[in-house]
């Protein structure tokens, strides 16, 4: 029960029993619509209309006889027998395709309601899963706790600290998780992975880049009053991720205001947000302001994360050359 949508080009999966029941429903309107309009096509037909009306008749008095307990007659059978046998050949003869006649839903087995057999059904994993590994996101499949390669043994603890995180969330005392490193120490990764066993368990998150942060701040900031959404969509997710803290363009009277309202919030309404920089403790609080720093390094609701080690990208690439 899941779901998926886009913050300007990066992903949030938000919502997610409402967007994507929303998908569903219109696969299942447009399979029932299509179906609906040959039928009517089907119908101008005199003859075939006739027919069918006559049939459905007789299917209708067999059905009350059922749920009276008793059998239909002989001839009830007969007739029925006859009547399905003359409408297939006029089908037949007019070139009607009778499958096309009842929907042609994209799922057969939960006819694209996302249910089957009590459970969720297949058609709707798959639509979150296309979602979150749209290309605009962050995030990816190969973020996987399971993949990590680290060696370090302070980073393997820190990963487990944040793998034990993903898998009580929001049942968990701590709500912020800020990584902190070097550039490509695999600050990205751990929060990919964060995101992705939330998925796997079936709950919603955010996730955008510090860059698309900026952008729906300022977007927020210039649009008319009316069109002005305060931000709900980021304030409201379950679980915020902002990749990459730092990096992004500094707006004046913009980025310390609007990041500082968006933590409050989501600090008052006791919903996690983690983050990734590449910033130190004192760069962030130069940068932002202490009101800002505040929120990140509340102690009692947060923890943080030093990755430390060399550039693994780098070292990667070095070592597909030797």
């Amino acid at each position: 029960e899941m779901s998926a949508s886009l913050v300007g080009s990066e992903m949030c999966i938000r919502d997610s029993d409402k967007t994507i029941k929303d998908m569903l429903a219109q696969r299942r309107q447009k399979a029932e619509l299509d179906a609906l309009s040959y039928r009517d096509f089907v119908m101008s037909n005199a003859d075939y209309a006739a027919l069918d009306r006559l049939l459905r008749e007789k299917e209708l008095e067999e059905m009350k006889l059922s749920f009276s307990g008793k059998s239909a007659p002989t001839s009830l059978k007969a007739e029925l027998k006859r009547l399905r046998g003359q409408k297939s050949a006029l089908e037949k003869e007019l070139g009607i395709n009778a499958e096309r006649l009842l929907p042609r839903y994209f799922c057969s087995k939960c006819s694209d309601t996302g249910r089957y057999g009590g459970k969720i059904c297949e058609c709707a994993i798959r639509l979150r899963e296309e979602l979150l590994y749209s290309d605009s996101s962050f995030v990816c499949k190969g973020q996987q706790f399971s993949l990590s390669t680290e060696t370090d043994e302070e980073n393997n603890k820190a990963i487990e600290i944040c793998r034990r995180f993903a898998d009580a969330y929001p049942s968990t005392q701590i709500l912020n998780i800020i990584i902190f490193g070097a550039v490509a120490t695999g600050k990205t990764f751990l929060a990919g992975s964060i995101c992705n066993r939330l998925a796997e368990r079936g709950l919603s998150f955010c996730a955008l880049t510090a860059f698309g942060l900026a952008r729906e701040f300022l977007n927020e900031h210039t649009s008319p009053a009316a069109q002005r959404t305060g931000l709900s969509e980021l304030t409201d997710a379950p679980l915020l991720v902002i990749d990459d803290l730092g990096s992004e363009p500094f707006y004046n009277n913009v980025s310390r205001e609007y990041l500082f309202a968006l933590l409050d919030e989501r600090a008052v309404g006791k919903r996690g947000t983690v983050v990734t920089t590449n910033l130190s403790l004192a760069e962030l609080c130069e940068r932002y302001g202490e009101r800002v720093f505040s929120r990140l390094a509340d102690k009692s609701k947060g923890i943080f994360i030093n990755l430390k080690g060399s550039d693994k990208r780098l070292n990667n690439k070095q070592g597909g050359r030797q």
